[in-house]
């Protein structure tokens, strides 16, 4: 499981802890398929969404991913 997940492996900690249902909140998704926190978790059958200020990979995201997917800085009010 863990060459599939995250490089930091968070979404395979969280699916050991949880199961396999559950809801996620990816702030600062970057690319929707390599290295994402969430891919994993989504593929299993979580929900969730996802936020990201890179317009490019939200466009991205919303072809290759379930997830809605919206652009926007969360890092300022």
């Amino acid at each position: 499981m863990g060459a599939i997940g995250s490089k930091e492996q968070q979404d395979v900690f969280a699916h050991l802890l949880c199961g396999s249902t559950g809801v996620f909140l990816d702030l600062g998704s970057r690319e929707p398929l390599v290295s994402n926190n969430t891919f994993l978790l989504e593929s299993l059958g979580w929900t969730g969404l996802l936020f990201e200020i890179d317009c490019e990979f939200v466009e991205q995201s919303k072809k290759e991913r379930k997830s809605p997917a919206y652009c926007v800085d969360v890092t300022t009010p």
